[in-house]
This record gives structure tokens, C-alpha cells and sequence, in this order.
């Protein structure tokens, strides 16, 4: 396994232990639970930023796009629960 890995804007990025890079496979490729729980957290982050940005003045029609995205993503139960009293 190479421990050389690309950015999204093409910036090489090394690992200092094979374990390192180990992580970064497994959530990249969402193939354990605690990867795919990142995953959920991060899509549920995005639906805190866009609230903010509501109470912040953007018109909330324009962040609809990105709260419906998120939330077709999470699947913990825990997760959909706050989220549906965030947006409440």
C-alpha cells in the first residue's frame, strides 16, 4: 500500500505510518461504521452551516438543496432525531 495519497486539488499528501494511510482507505471508501458515521456527521454539519447561514439572511429556498441532500444521507437514528429538532 503507497503511502501517497492526492489531495482534491492535486496536492500530494504522505502519510507517516502505513496505519495513517490504512484510515484514510477506510473512510474514503466509507467501508467501516465509524467511516460511514464521519460521513453522516460531516452531510450533518453541512445542514449546521446552512442553518447558520439562514440566521446569518440567506434566503432559506436557496439552502434547501443542500438541508435535503444532507438529510437523505444520514441514516443513524440519532442523527435524523436532533436534525429534525434543529429543524423544527
Amino acid at each position: 500500500m503507497s503511502n501517497e495519497k492526492y489531495d482534491d486539488r492535486g496536492n500530494l499528501i504522505y502519510y507517516k505510518t502505513s496505519y495513517g494511510c490504512e484510515v484514510w482507505n477506510e473512510y474514503n471508501e466509507n467501508i467501516s461504521d465509524e467511516a460511514k458515521l464521519v460521513h453522516e456527521v460531516d452531510k450533518f454539519e453541512m445542514v449546521i452551516q446552512a442553518l447558520s447561514y439562514a440566521n446569518d439572511g440567506i434566503e432559506k429556498e436557496k439552502l434547501e438543496p443542500f438541508v435535503n441532500s444532507a438529510k437523505s444521507q444520514i441514516n443513524s437514528k440519532q442523527l435524523k432525531e436532533i436534525l429534525d429538532k434543529l429543524l423544527q
